[in-house]
């Protein structure tokens, strides 16, 4: 009996000791490895635009540039299709497509469509900001983004502090400008004494942070019918 309760105590202390060991996960968790990615300094912002596959045929991106309330410049960074058509295809391609079947609406045609844009951030280098412009349709555009400095109240040395923001409302009409992110410059508080970008949308869809922040650009997208 003895023997009998020594082994039995021996197995569970082998169980409790394995228990205790610690695994080596050898594909990081997406939860972890997008935690250590915002820690690093990228972020990403995505938009669902499926909806409107039928409302028009592509769209732009564009980039508006603000000095305080005033725009400075504004360019299309780039051009996109919003779907692509079986019939783009050569005739060997498309029978090859119908055949599998592979097309997103094989009734109307359409091989495949953007469903989602996300503007991705990346750590800014010598006072410029490299973003990402991403689709679902493998179309990718780097756009750099110009920072201006502000000189600390504190160190009295040049830095420059920006942010990232979403808009909330979205309302779609063509051939119209429709903001999707705002990237902007903090902006210096008196009454708390430091700097700070924090604010929301207003009752026109324009976020507060525009009123304040001394340099900031505004990343929207255009949709078109040509």
């Amino acid at each position: 009996m003895k023997n009998l309760i020594i082994t039995v105590a021996l197995v569970l202390a082998t169980m409790a000791g394995q228990a205790q060991n610690i695994s080596y996960i050898e594909e990081t968790p997406t939860e972890a490895f997008i935690k250590h990615m915002e820690f690093c300094g990228y972020e990403t912002l995505s938009f669902d635009i499926s909806s409107l596959r039928d409302s028009a045929q592509g769209f732009d991106i564009v980039l508006r540039e603000y000095v305080r309330d005033s725009l400075v410049d504004e360019r299309i960074q780039n051009r996109y299709q919003l779907k692509s058509m079986i019939s783009d295809f050569p005739e060997e391609d498309q029978l090859e497509i119908l055949e599998q079947k592979s097309g997103e609406d094989m009734e109307r045609g359409i091989y495949k469509s953007v469903k989602m844009v996300t503007i991705g951030f990346t750590p800014a280098t010598d006072s410029v900001e490299r973003i990402n412009i991403i689709t679902d349709m493998a179309c990718n555009y780097k756009v750099p983004l110009k920072m201006k400095y502000l000189c600390d109240k504190w160190r009295r040395e040049p830095e420059f502090r920006y942010r990232a923001v979403a808009y909330s409302e979205f309302n779609y009409q063509p051939e119209t400008f429709i903001p999707l992110v705002m990237y902007g410059s903090s902006w210096w508080d008196e009454k708390i004494q430091s700097y700070r970008f924090c604010g929301g949308m207003d009752s026109d869809g324009h976020l507060t942070h525009e009123k304040k922040s001394p340099h900031y650009y505004v990343i929207g997208i255009k949709f078109h019918n040509k």
